[in-house]
């Protein structure tokens, strides 16, 4: 295999710093002990090759104080794992995972549309049209009014932040609607997947834009590829950890107002998102990493040319051999 294919063998050892954390109550203390017991289960993280992870953990709805420390736990838990699959380089600013109360979520996810909007504007090599610069922001004003339709669908999302790097924003409330709040392997997949979106938006986020064709990327296949990726890496992870994969799209016990704004999911706009894309896209980085390894991957997140198209996510062989040339 090339370069870049992970080791089946124990994790590379790393460092991660979490925030400081409030005092839980005895019902939050059970959940949280779980998490401890569960961290420290795993190699014991050191600083010694160089790989350091700062995190922090805010909890802005001043609520969620458990769900904080969990989040915490199984960061340290999961970092040298999604080091080691990914070979990616760990992040060199903070990671941010924030707990918002929905509607500062919802505000979160517009003000995140509207500043991948501006890059687009500032980007040079885009030429725009009015018409085009129009109707970018109607999909502004659509994306503002959506997430408060299907807020209860994301248990977290990793956005483009205000200082220019990524945060990931979980609605606990969500999170109960989706099913995952109390069950430990669900979130451990959960914050390794969104945990993976840092580690790609540091080595290059190109399918963030409002203009992929304009950039000649095929979104179908680049959003395929960046959720198909970390869901893989999650599930590696979970086998790691609990000796078999997590998937909480089949596992998880989901509320009625789930499966009610689930509808809204079967329009196109989600086509994306939907459970098979994700399906798709472990089933394209499973065939490459095995015919190849992670780097032929990893080239593509700051080359918009490698990212594959739809036909290609379905044939990962003609991608390999496109990329390869």
């Amino acid at each position: 295999m090339g370069g870049g294919h992970p080791s089946l063998g124990p994790p590379p050892t790393s460092a991660l710093r979490p925030a400081a954390h409030r005092g839980v109550t005895p019902r939050a203390a059970g959940r949280s002990e779980r998490a401890r017991r569960l961290a420290a289960q795993q190699p014991q993280l050191t600083i010694s090759d160089g790989i350091l992870v700062f995190c922090t953990v805010l909890d802005d709805t001043q609520r969620n104080s458990e769900l904080k420390e969990s989040i915490e736990q199984l960061l340290i838990i999961v970092a040298p794992h999604v080091r080691q699959l990914t070979g990616l380089p760990a992040p060199s600013n903070e990671v941010r995972f924030r707990l918002l109360e929905p509607k500062a979520w919802r505000h979160e996810c517009g003000q995140h549309t509207r500043r991948v909007l501006d890059r687009d504007r500032a980007n040079l090599d885009l030429v725009l049209t009015p018409e085009q610069l129009e109707g970018a922001d109607i999909a502004v004003k659509i994306t503002g009014f959506l997430p408060a339709v299907i807020w209860p669908l994301f248990s977290a999302l990793t956005v483009e932040a205000g200082d220019g790097g990524s945060e990931t924003i979980i609605a606990p409330r969500a999170l109960h609607h989706t099913g995952l709040v109390d069950e430990a392997p669900l979130l451990c997949q959960l914050v390794a997947h969104e945990l993976t979106h840092h580690f790609q938006a540091v080595a290059g986020a190109p399918w963030r834009t409002l203009f992929p064709r304009e950039r000649r990327i095929c979104p179908r296949g680049a959003v395929t590829l960046v959720k198909g990726h970390a869901h893989w890496v999650a599930q590696q992870v979970t086998c790691r950890v609990f000796g078999r994969p997590v998937d909480h799209h089949e596992h998880a016990h989901r509320s009625l107002r789930y499966q009610l704004a689930k509808g809204v999911c079967h329009l196109p706009l989600f086509a994306g998102v939907r459970h098979d894309a994700y399906l798709r896209g472990v089933a394209f980085v499973h065939h490459v990493v095995h015919e190849r390894g992670t780097d032929p991957i990893n080239r593509a997140w700051n080359d918009h040319t490698l990212l594959p198209t739809a036909d290609e996510i379905s044939d990962p062989g003609a991608w390999i051999r496109r990329t390869a040339a």
